[in-house]
């Protein structure tokens, strides 16, 4: 009995061992794992932050027309610049800055602006249409208008030029050879306008003799086959209107001399040969007086791409 009891001991002694020994080499990579090491500890350190740039003790420098005050040595801005001031600009003479003497520009001509193709040459004809009315409506009338001459005097017509003035004299030459201008004459408008000045928006008002206007009608003509004339006002000048030709051909010449008083080398001055077709657009004919009411109309009423323009240059 007691040696059976010894059997069983080392029987379970044995099997203990067995156990042991399986539980420590069963994982051969768990057993040469390294073995894990512990947490770093947290170490909190502190910065010290860098020292700021001491502040700058600016020198500023004054502001100009395209820069703002601003210091010399960090560039620090303050404001805005002063812009140029431009004065003194005509049509002659650049604009100058009154701070820094640059130099601007000078002011465009209304005729420039509005892109007037303006001629200078004397003795050549140019093609000119205007209008007439038919039996059954407005008709077309074909011709030709001439700057025949220009000149200046001192005196015209025994009036005499005021000081720093003088008459810029213009002779221009119209001839129309045109069936429907044969059967019922023809209208047509001659303006004085401005150079520098004109604006197709100005009003066009009926020119009284002797004075000048920077965009008025010099004349209204209206012209039947048998030479009458109405409504038709020169400024300080003459006319002279006849058909010539055979029946079938004849052909109708207007010729008109323009004086106006001006400064003396005066370039302005512009006359213009538009057609008549804005005359039949206008209620306000005055029997009475023979003039057409224009004070509703103006320049760009008349002026279209057809229109003549002669500058008078003297």
């Amino acid at each position: 009995m007691k040696k059976l009891a010894t059997m069983t001991l080392a029987v379970i002694l044995a099997l203990a061992m067995l156990l042991t020994l399986a539980a420590c080499g069963g994982d051969e990579s768990a057993k040469d794992a390294p073995p894990k090491s512990a947490p770093e500890p947290v170490v909190e350190t502190t910065t010290t932050p860098e020292s700021a740039p001491p502040e700058c003790e600016h020198v500023l420098v004054d502001a100009d027309c395209e820069n703002p005050v601003t210091c010399s040595l960090c560039g620090e801005t303050l404001g805005e610049p002063l812009g140029h001031d431009f004065a003194g600009g005509n049509f002659q003479e650049p604009a100058v800055c009154t701070r820094c003497g640059e130099v601007g520009e000078m002011l465009t001509p209304g005729a420039v602006e509005h892109r007037l193709r303006l001629i200078t040459e004397t003795g050549t004809p140019f093609h000119y249409e205007t209008v007439t009315m038919g039996d059954n409506g407005i008709l077309p009338v074909k011709g030709e208008v001439t700057l025949v001459d220009v000149w200046t005097v001192d005196s015209y017509e025994g009036v005499d030029a005021e000081e720093g003035y003088e008459f810029i004299v213009a002779e221009v030459s119209v001839r129309i050879a045109d069936e429907n201008a044969r059967n019922y004459g023809f209208d047509f408008i001659d303006l004085l306008i401005d150079y520098y000045t004109y604006d197709p928006s100005l009003s066009a008002k009926a020119l009284d003799m002797g004075s000048v206007d920077s965009c008025a009608v010099v004349s209204l003509g209206q012209i039947n086959d048998h030479g009458a004339k109405s409504d038709f006002v020169v400024l300080g000048g003459e006319q002279s209107f006849g058909w010539s030709g055979p029946q079938s051909n004849r052909a109708a010449t207007l010729e008109i001399i323009y004086a106006v008083h001006v400064p003396i080398d005066y370039d302005g001055i512009i006359i213009a040969f538009a057609s008549g077709r804005v005359l039949w657009s206008i209620d306000g004919y005055d029997l009475e007086y023979s003039k057409y009411v224009l004070d509703d109309v103006v320049a760009g009423d008349i002026i279209d791409s057809d229109t003549v323009f002669f500058r008078l240059r003297g």
